[in-house]
């Protein structure tokens, strides 16, 4: 029944006004203009065998969203091309493919990648059968309101662009335990669907302004999506256009919420506001500004820390550290530091890249698998370790101990796989429990880089009769240097390796 209000609006030939919200926006409107900047991001991608590197992948293809950002660019999420040997684009009214290629080096802390047509005759043809290319724009900084409304757009569970309706809930922070990426980075939280296949699209507000980048992830679920702010990713993706890269920035410093006991030791005001430092990373930014232990960061970039957030005017309260650690290496922060006793001054700190030391992730994070180093001896197979492998293993049996404080330019090696018949196997039958242990020692020298110059010069030793390879706990093997041979012989006719690290490098 309709209502008094409607019914005398209509007996009055009045329209009546739209209710706030959702009705007084046309989103299929904005779906259509959004629509041309748009492409399904199809995907061949090459899943390899962590523990064996020398077999080949198996083949899979994937599809997730991406938008133009330039006449020639798209963005899209770095899990959507991660590890692809091949990439195509689809426009959204047209299954025309259009070879493409990464124009820069992915960002995946903040799951970000960046795309280029892979010649100019592709971009061309692209051009001649779509028309001109169209690219969205960004969104002032800090847009999206929590209650402002947004359309996520992509392909999620579709092959038809989708748009899904829903307002902005909050800004949150995300640990990468929630995801191997958006790594620690503040997200936006909405409740429109982010669904597989939307990965990569843009979330648009009411005048088709890309605010967020969708990145479905494994804490997606119903009325909870999640999207890399603008504010990140256009700085992110303008980085990546000037310089080919984004390197990730930190403080490098371990910090904790003034108390009242804090207070009374630091001899500070009782209301005295900010976190108090308690370690600082050697050769970190925070070090290279002078920032030492018990100094307390009042402020940053003039806004007060209280209890380790700021407020942003526009969305509510972040983490202090998202002011800095969300922007590129080389810029500067300014932090108000106030020293054990009230003595207040002003510290510019230069951001320098992040040290993944000081992070949960200590192996290094390699986008592609392919370039890990890799080699064999006497049957095993010696795989350095890399953060996709680590994942891997460490569902079951990886021990994250065995990589604490590794330096600079060093790496960790482990035993991966052992070929049957071989020396190695000898050991595993009779109960070494060498598979999956660290390999420490190759004939009394620590191993901890160069894998493949190594071995090339075990294999080439006319010398020595044997080798001592020595793990983990105490365990040290022996190989029979010339049965060595033999077996690395055998090894290369069974996979037909003409060419890969480690064995390749060995007579």
């Amino acid at each position: 029944m309709r209502t008094p209000a409607i019914l005398l609006a209509a007996v009055l030939g009045i329209a009546p006004a739209a209710p706030a919200g959702s009705q007084t926006v046309n989103w299929n409107q904005i779906k259509g203009r959004c629509s041309r900047a748009i492409v399904r991001v199809n995907v061949v991608i090459e899943e390899p065998d962590l523990t064996r590197p020398y077999l080949p992948g198996s083949i899979g293809r994937a599809s997730g969203t991406g938008f133009f950002v330039t006449d020639q660019h798209i963005v899209t999420n770095h899990h959507v091309v991660d590890g692809s040997r091949e990439i195509t684009i689809q426009p959204v009214y047209d299954k025309e493919h259009y070879k493409m290629r990464r124009a820069a080096r992915p960002c995946p802390e903040f799951d970000l990648a960046l795309l280029e047509f892979a010649s100019p005759e592709e971009r061309t043809r692209f051009i001649e059968d779509q028309g001109a290319i169209e690219a969205l724009g960004w969104a002032p900084d800090f847009s999206g309101l929590p209650g402002e409304e947004v359309a996520a757009l992509g392909f999620g569970d579709s092959d038809q662009l989708v748009a899904t309706r829903g307002i902005v809930s909050s800004w949150e922070t995300m640990s990468n335990r929630a995801s191997p990426y958006l790594q620690l980075a503040v997200v936006i939280r909405t409740d429109a669907s982010i669904n597989p296949g939307n990965s990569g699209g843009p979330s648009v507000d009411a005048e088709g302004r890309v605010i967020g980048v969708n990145s479905y992830t494994r804490v997606n679920r119903e009325n909870v999506g999640l999207m890399i702010p603008a504010t990140t990713a256009r700085e992110v993706v303008e980085a990546l256009l000037r310089t080919g890269e984004f390197v990730k920035s930190s403080l490098g410093i371990v910090y904790q919420n003034l108390t009242p006991t804090l207070r009374s030791a630091l001899d500070l005001d009782p209301t005295q506001n900010g976190v108090v430092i308690t370690h600082v990373f050697p050769e970190s930014s925070a070090a290279a500004a002078g920032l030492a232990v018990w100094d307390v960061l009042s402020e940053v970039e003039g806004r007060p820390i209280l209890y380790g957030e700021v407020a942003q005017e526009r969305i509510g309260k972040l983490p202090f550290w998202s002011v800095s650690d969300t922007r590129p290496a080389g810029s500067t922060v300014r932090f108000t530091r106030v020293g054990p006793g009230g003595e207040v001054g002003s510290v510019d700190v230069v951001l320098q890249a992040a040290d993944r030391r000081s992070s949960a992730w200590i192996a290094p994070a390699v986008p592609q698998e392919t370039d890990k180093e890799w080699g064999y001896l006497g049957g095993m197979v010696i795989t350095e370790l890399t953060q996709n492998l680590l994942e891997k293993m460490s569902e079951s049996r990886w021990r994250f101990e065995l990589i604490n404080d590794l330096e600079p330019g060093h790496k960790t090696y482990i035993l991966t796989f052992v070929e049957p018949q071989t020396q190695a196997s000898e050991y595993v039958t009779y109960g070494w429990p060498i598979l999956y242990q660290r390999v420490l020692e190759l004939d009394g020298v620590p191993l901890d880089r160069d894998l493949d110059r190594r071995l090339a010069e075990l294999h080439s030793a006319t010398a020595a009769a044997a080798v001592s390879v020595g793990f983990e706990e105490g365990l040290v093997l022996r190989i029979d240097l010339a049965q060595a041979r033999e077996e690395l012989a055998a090894f290369r006719r069974r996979y037909t390796l003409e060419a890969a690290p480690g064995p390749a490098t060995a007579p």
